[in-house]
């Protein structure tokens, strides 16, 4: 089902969408904002302009007529607006002042690898960026936003969960500026408001001037520059299609040549609109038009050849890491040696080896093998577009001043290279009506590639043009602006952008081979070895580097990355006799084992014979941010969790018992399972991943608070177990009690674990706080190969409702700041929070291990979706702080819509059937832990709600094993007595 709108220029257009029924990228020159199904690639009408407003429409009935054809959709035009939400992206045009994207449209303007970006991908484009926040903050929008217009040459890089839900029919989004450079755009005027919801738009203007803005801020207003992003209610939406000439009757439109008529939304409608909704005469017919500001955000215009360098200026001063004034994107160099290197450098996909020497401010793209371009002056751009119909090997050459406006009419307001238009083409030997549009003039000649020399590129800026090629031009094949867009070679192009990321590529594992290139670790590694498996050279280039790369790499994470790069691309494995998957999870295992549990134990009994342990624990309720806790994620990026401790039916549902024995062994039980073991000898103590066992975790708990060698200060093993239990001076006898079912999500293998730890060391007089316990169950979970984050023993051992964080770092200790919980008690007090455990089970280590294959390996989703999460617990901490209901509602909201973001499998139908019976008395709620089963807590509209809910759940239950839970806050966490 179509969620993605882009159009792009129709020829190119037209080779995307064969690339997507062929499943052909060109090895990732295709970017992943356009090689879903889900996306329609559509384009204008070819030879009408039907302005920004028309485009949309246009966009939006060519796919309905798209999912009609295939089957998916059976109702009408209007229906189908108001069936789901879109993001709608205009990334087409003419492009006349960013020629250099004007054939392929400006989602593919590549965007250079920012070290902190946290889902960089190789060769990666401006649609990659801007598509998966745009979607994003459509989805926090609500349920009245059906489109969300945005502008293809705006890079807007915000938050996401900043987002307000929309109210209104039309909601633009703005952010504040300078009246200077609002000057440039459209400008959204309101009266000044408190809060983060939408305000009601007063007036909207095209292009005022500054005075006007200052003007208009002395009589009370806020003014907020247009950002180009749009949401459209359905409303909204009806309304721009009728003026478009859509008629809803004949479901077709009413203009003579059967399409939409023309409309300026930017310019044109959005004004028009504004006006009638400040209106009082025109309250009962017009649109609400609401704003939402974005204090802040970064705004990057990139509709100019130098806008982009401006841009990516800005860009540099924002983020001290990135630092770069030569940007080269599918490029055989990653900067020429011959190159000025106080001024930027814009290299895409250019093929020419050596690379011309480049004086500043120089827009090369598609340059191929063969060209012989020596040397580019300060300011221009050169252009060799692959086109068809002249030759096997035809390319358009355009060479231009990037200050050039691309625009005009010969003889009136035309220029070429800083000189009237018709004058460049009489000093050619040349004219052209006067009064035509100078795109439609064909200046540049078409070429083979050994014939793309210096001579031609100077010819383009001389005020004296060589005569000769004067004549070769007049007579030549040449073609113009606008026949470039229909004429473009797509494929050749994408080929050529191909050709230079797998070169790229090559010259990127060298380096990284000699220890030079460390920040290619911070792409996304699966979109990497998808790139190389596409081509045998480029796969034979890594599989000869891959080695030296090993042998290079000294941090354990990296390692990791690696030997998991590795097993994806079916490279040779790393290490001799180990599948390097393997070697990923054990260097992973390794590295939290050494950093939280290096220091051995002395255990000596601190009880006397007739004394007993007690330790209980609550479990915990994950409510934001599950997952950024998890390695090897939070040693890069640091975690965050809001989550509650909590008791369930009035008591702490994690119990262990201790009591010394005279018997020189360990006797485990376990009264819910009703299972018991004796272990007698070291071999059955480090036995703890035998899958046979049930008693796995207390076994490694065991060894690991200094009863096996490996883990004691002595290191002693002579006389085995009995011995060592003999110089402690008893055998243990330790009873489980896990009053919670497996696979329940409330973390309850962690929180066992850490209360185990919490009664042996009290047993064994260890010192350990707290902080120590938490640090150590890491390490029993890395023992027994289940991984896993923090999240669960911090959630049961520190009580109450808390953000537990960590910074990045292989150390990952917790900062726990305490949250007010009266909010959360009084919904529980009010019956409207509810806990229901679904009867449904899946096991986190079946998550686990696809989420942190793709944590190893930075894929680009997972990595979004982990910011987002994190970002959410930063939120849920507010909401809560500031005791803000709704706002806890919306976080809690977002926090199960991201965990089924991260892992479909967390919304299996079993657990669908359940919530849809719900209906709309759910507001909000989540599966707890990893998803997929277990516990729900959900939060009812009401109380009446809430009772029918539970009412219609406990007649007709889902299976025999459902029921509610009555639950409380534990603001006690981990309880360890003495008898």
């Amino acid at each position: 089902m179509i969620d993605t709108l882009v159009s792009l220029p129709e020829a190119f257009a037209a080779t995307v969408r064969e690339a997507r029924a062929q499943s052909r990228d060109w090895a990732g020159a295709l970017p992943a904002c356009v090689s879903s199904d889900a996306v329609f690639i559509g384009s204008d009408p070819e030879g009408r302009n039907v302005g920004s407003g028309g485009g949309t429409v246009h966009l939006l009935h060519g796919a309905w007529c798209e999912e009609v054809e295939r089957g998916d959709f059976a109702g009408g035009f209007e229906s189908w607006l108001g069936e789901r939400a879109r993001l709608v992206m205009h990334a087409g045009g003419q492009s006349r002042r960013l020629p250099a994207y004007a054939a392929t449209g400006k989602l593919f303007i590549p965007v250079p690898l920012r070290e902190e970006m946290p889902s960089a991908r190789f060769q990666q484009t401006l649609g990659d960026l801007q598509v998966p926040v745009y979607r994003a903050a459509l989805e926090e929008a609500g349920k009245g936003a059906r489109v969300l217009l945005a502008s293809g040459d705006v890079w807007l890089d915000f938050d996401p969960t900043a987002m307000p839900a929309v109210e209104g029919d039309l909601v633009g989004v703005g952010m504040r500026v300078s009246a200077e450079m609002a000057a440039e755009f459209g400008v959204f005027f309101v009266r000044p408001a408190a809060g983060e919801g939408c305000v009601a738009v007063e007036k909207f203007l095209q292009k005022p001037s500054a005075d006007e803005i200052r003007a208009l801020e002395r009589e009370g207003y806020e003014f907020w520059v247009d950002t180009g992003l749009w949401f459209f209610g359905e409303r909204a939406l009806r309304r721009l299609a009728a003026d478009c000439g859509w008629n809803e009757a004949k479901q077709s439109f009413r203009t003579d040549h059967g399409g939409v008529e023309s409309v300026d939304f930017y310019a044109e409608w959005a004004p028009r609109v504004c006006a009638e909704s400040a209106d009082p005469g025109k309250a009962e017919t017009s649109l609400s038009v609401r704003l939402v500001r974005l204090p802040e955000a970064d705004f990057y215009h990139l509709g100019t050849s130098l806008q982009v360098f401006e841009s990516l200026d800005a860009l540099q001063q924002s983020r001290t890491r990135f630092r770069k004034s030569c940007y080269t994107s599918f490029a055989h160099e990653s900067y020429p040696g011959t190159t000025s290197r106080e001024h930027p450098l814009w290299l895409d996909a250019v093929g020419q080896t050596p690379l011309p020497r480049l004086e500043g401010h120089n827009f090369v793209s598609l340059l191929p093998r063969g060209a012989s371009v020596r040397h580019v002056p300060a300011g221009w751009g050169v252009e060799a577009l692959p086109v068809r119909g002249y030759s096997d090997d035809g390319y358009a050459l355009r060479v231009y001043r990037l200050e050039d406006p691309g625009k005009g009419r010969v003889g009136k307001d035309a220029r070429l290279f800083g000189i009237d238009a018709a004058a460049w083409l009489a000093a050619r030997g040349e004219s052209a009506p006067l009064g035509a549009d100078v795109a439609d003039v064909p200046l540049f000649p078409v070429l083979e590639a050994t014939e793309i020399t210096q001579a031609w590129v100077e010819w383009f800026g001389a005020e004296r043009p060589d005569e000769a090629l004067s004549a070769r031009w007049r007579s030549g094949s040449r073609t113009s602006a606008r026949a470039m867009l229909s004429g473009v070679d797509g494929a050749r192009v994408l080929e050529a952008k191909a050709a230079g990321a797998r070169a790229s590529l090559g010259s990127m594992m060298d380096r990284m081979a000699a220890r030079e290139e460390p920040s290619l670790m911070r792409f996304d590694f699966r979109h990497l070895a998808g790139v190389a498996a596409a081509d045998r050279s480029t796969r034979e280039v890594v599989a000869t580097a891959a080695p030296s790369v090993w042998n290079k790499l000294e941090n354990p994470l990296l390692q990791a990355r690696w030997a998991m790069f590795s097993d994806v691309l079916e490279l040779p494995a790393p290490v001799p006799d180990e599948l390097a998957r393997q070697t990923a999870f054990r260097v992973l295992a390794e590295t939290v084992v050494a950093h939280h549990a290096s220091e051995r134990c002395r255990p000596r009994l601190g009880l006397k014979g007739d004394q007993i342990v007690w330790a209980r624990c609550p479990v915990r309720l994950d409510l934001a941010g599950g997952w950024t806790d998890t390695p090897p994620y939070c040693f890069e990026e640091g975690g965050q969790v809001v989550n509650v401790a909590v008791d369930l039916n009035g008591q702490p549902p994690v119990q262990v018992f201790v009591r010394p024995t005279v018997e020189r062994h360990l006797r485990i039980r376990s009264i819910d399972l009703g299972i018991e073991e004796t272990v007698t000898t070291m071999e059955q103590l480090a036995g703890y991943r035998d899958a046979r066992s049930g008693f796995s975790l207390a076994k490694a708990a065991l060894c690991l608070v200094g009863l096996h060698p490996d883990f004691a200060v002595s290191g002693r093993a002579d006389g085995g177990l009995e011995a060592t239990l003999e110089r402690l001076g008893c055998g243990l006898e330790l009873s489980l009690l896990c009053a919670v079912p497996k696979g329940s999500g409330l973390g309850t293998s962690s929180i066992l674990a850490a209360t185990l730890l919490g009664a042996l060391e009290r047993t064994l007089d260890l010192g350990w706080d707290r902080v120590e316990i938490y640090r150590r169950v890491l390490a029993v979970e890395q023992l027994l190969g289940t991984g896993g984050g923090w999240q669960d023993q911090a959630g049961g051992l520190f009580g109450g409702l808390k953000l537990v964080s960590t910074a990045p770092g292989f150390g990952q200790l917790p900062t726990v700041r305490w949250l007010p919980d009266e909010l959360f008690a009084s919904e529980i007090a009010s019956g409207q929070l509810l806990l229901y455990y679904t009867g449904v089970t899946r096991l986190a280590k079946d998550i686990l291990g696809q989420i942190v294959t793709n944590m190893f390996l930075r894929e680009a989703g997972t990595r979004d979706t982990l910011q987002a999460i994190h970002r959410n617990a930063a939120r849920m901490f507010d909401a809560l702080q500031l005791q803000d209901r709704e706002a806890w509602l919306r976080c809690l909201r977002r926090s199960w819509r991201l965990n089924q973001a991260l892992d479909s499998g967390s919304n299996p139908s079993s657990v669908a059937s359940i919530l849809a019976r719900m209906g709309d008395d759910l507001v909000a709620g989540k599966l707890l832990g990893a998803g997929g089963g277990g516990y729900f807590l959900l939060r009812a509209r009401d109380v009446a709600a809430a009772e029918r809910i539970r009412t219609s759940l406990e007649q007709n239950p889902p299976n025999d094993r459902a029921r509610f839970v009555e639950f409380s806050v534990s603001r006690s966490g981990l309880q360890v007595t003495t008898s």
